[in-house]
C-alpha cells in the first residue's frame, strides 16, 4: 500500500499518537531533570540532611557554652571551673600540677 491510498483517520491517528509521545517524552523530562524533579529532590534531601548535622553540632556547642556560663556567675560560681579558667587566662599552673607532653 502506499502514502496516497492512506485514509485520513489514520494520519490523523499517527499524528496524534507522535504529538502525545512528545508530550510524554517533555514532560517526564522535566519530571526527572526540572527545577522541582527528582535529581533536585534528592540534591534538597542530602543539603537538608547536612544541615540538621551543622544544627545539632552547634545546639550541643551552646548548649556546653550556657553550662560555663551559668558556672561562672556571681551567685552559682563553680570553684572548679573558675580555677580552671584563671589558670588559662593568667598561664599560671599551680605548684603541685603535672604537664604531659608528647
Amino acid at each position: 500500500m502506499s502514502n496516497q491510498y492512506r485514509s485520513p483517520n489514520k494520519r490523523k491517528s499517527f499524528l496524534c499518537l507522535i504529538v502525545g509521545l512528545c508530550i510524554c517524552v517533555y514532560f517526564s523530562f522535566h519530571l526527572v531533570f526540572g527545577e522541582r524533579g527528582y535529581l533536585n529532590l534528592v540534591s534538597l534531601d542530602h543539603e537538608y540532611a547536612l544541615a540538621k548535622l551543622e544544627y545539632e553540632q552547634l545546639k550541643a556547642e551552646r548548649e556546653a557554652l550556657e553550662v560555663k556560663v551559668v558556672g561562672m556567675r556571681a551567685d552559682t560560681i563553680d570553684v572548679d571551673l573558675f580555677e580552671e579558667r584563671v589558670q588559662v587566662m593568667l598561664g599560671v599552673l599551680p605548684e603541685n600540677a603535672f604537664v604531659l607532653t608528647n
